[in-house]
């Protein structure tokens, strides 16, 4: 007996994964783990053979280890991006920049 096509399928999508997780396309990838996800919650109404489950269980894990890895880095760079905002730009706000005009002596004059 062959390979349960889902099974297939499943695994064609987490090879597509891996390709959107090398590239950096993570708008596309949630499409792509929602379906898969979807196929293995219909796979486990209708499990599969012994070696095709330890096929998908094996791929599975290989895929949530990096998309872990992923979600870590996205979270690192978000904390970056909102220390520097922190850091440079609320400390210049409009008001601020206004306020310290207008307690800077001049010490220039028009003539």
């Amino acid at each position: 007996m062959g390979r349960d096509p889902r099974l297939t399928t499943v695994l064609n999508l987490i090879a597509r994964e891996h390709a959107l997780l090398d590239a950096g396309a993570y708008d596309a990838l949630f499409d792509v783990v929602s379906e898969r996800v979807a196929l293995i919650e219909q796979l486990a109404d209708a499990p599969p053979g012994k070696d095709d489950l330890s096929a998908l269980q094996a791929a599975v894990a290989g895929i949530s280890d990096r998309l872990e890895a992923a979600r870590a880095g996205v979270a690192r760079a978000r904390r970056r991006v909102a220390a520097l905002d922190g850091a440079q730009f609320s400390t210049y706000t409009r008001d601020s920049v206004v306020e310290h005009r207008q307690s800077t002596p001049r010490t220039h004059r028009m003539v």
